[in-house]
């Protein structure tokens, strides 16, 4: 920002797409109302599919939401509606992801995210969703009891790249929605910074240095010790599993937490389905469009007071975004919400963004 590093991003995966995410065994059983390939043109798409759940489904709630947020809100910035939100600038202020004029518009007065309300308001009155979201710490048990079809405002990895099923313990069926792109948005979200209360920052730089560059380093922290954490299944594939006797739950040492830090290139893969990914992960990295305002990093000095004004309506219980993740928006009270961010300062904020992009766009 303003010509200084504030974080590094560690090296995963970049390119974001929205998936919807339909338990297999329900995608295979009615495959002919599903759009065939991989892709859907909008989520009106699975309306008919939905529709067979509804209908012949007992027990069986056609969307799946909880309040943690799985049904999808402005998720990464509204990539699904292409859209690059900016997260200094409380995701209110936007530019569509592939125009070259950068023009900053508020994306909750957008007509795409006007249809998008309006689905989800025709979802909910279909009871496509329960009337009452379900606890976080209940919703992966759910899903994998089958009790419901489809998870939607889930991120996918274009290319198929697995990953999502290990999450939730069941095979899934993965279409994207809307354009697989990198924004600076998918960068900021895996960042590594040293605080400046730190005693020794040239030798935390150095350490991070090496867990993106030293693979020995970076593998003893994601998977523990050679013969007691982890053995090698096959070396060539880098493919590792559990010692004799070890399980994923008796491990002492299994923090799962590749992602967070270092160059996941580096890694080592887990199970058979998984080797290979990395490869595909840098090309997906390589060749997703790249937004238009890729590297703007916006300053939110300015206007900090209307920001905070914004968000209390836009996020949290009872918020704008909330609302629509529950299709409990009523398309007629969108005006309402519109007054209210223009009242608290919505366009000051696009204005601002409006200001700043300009000027990045004279530097790039």
């Amino acid at each position: 920002m303003n010509g200084k590093i504030y974080g590094v991003p560690n090296q995963n995966y970049f390119a974001y797409v929205n998936g919807v995410f339909i338990n297999k065994k329900f995608a295979d059983k009615y495959a002919s109302t599903l759009p065939s390939g991989g892709a859907l043109t909008s989520y009106s798409d699975l309306e008919p599919f939905l529709d067979q759940i509804k209908a012949h489904e007992p027990g069986v709630t056609p969307v799946f939401m909880s309040n943690g947020g799985i049904a999808g809100g402005v998720i990464f910035g509204g990539l699904d509606w292409g859209f690059d939100a900016f997260a200094g600038a409380g995701f209110v202020a936007a530019t569509r992801y592939n125009d070259p004029h950068l023009q900053v518009v508020n994306m909750y007065a957008t007509p795409e995210y006007q249809q998008a309300v309006a689905l989800r308001w025709k979802w909910g009155q279909l009871g496509y969703f329960k009337k009452d979201p379900v606890a976080p710490d209940q919703g992966a048990v759910a899903v994998q009891n089958g009790q419901y079809a489809v998870l939607i405002g889930q991120q996918a990895k274009p290319n198929d790249i697995p990953g999502i099923e290990s999450h939730f313990g069941i095979p899934l069926t993965v279409k994207t929605v809307g354009p697989t792109c990198i924004s600076t948005q998918g960068i900021l979200q895996n960042m590594n910074s040293i605080p400046r209360s730190c005693p020794h920052p040239q030798q935390a730089l150095q350490f991070l240095n090496l867990v993106n560059s030293d693979a020995t380093i970076f593998n003893l922290l994601c998977h523990g010790i050679e013969a007691k954490h982890y053995v090698f299944v096959n070396k060539t594939q880098k493919l590792i599993g559990y010692p004799t006797g070890i399980t994923a739950t008796s491990d002492k040492y299994n923090p799962g937490t590749d992602w967070m830090f270092g160059n996941e290139q580096n890694g080592y893969y887990i199970d058979q389905a998984s080797v290979g990914i990395y490869a595909q992960i840098q090309q997906a990295n390589s060749t997703a469009a790249r937004s238009t305002a890729f590297g703007f990093s916006f300053d939110p000095t300015n206007v900090t007071t209307q920001i905070a004004q914004v968000s209390a309506i836009t996020s949290g219980t009872g918020s704008l975004t909330n609302a629509l993740s529950f299709g409990q928006l009523n398309p007629n009270d969108l005006p309402k919400y519109l007054a209210q961010i223009k009242q608290a300062g919505g366009d000051e904020i696009v204005a601002e963004t409006q200001k700043q992009l300009n000027a990045w766009k004279q530097k790039h």
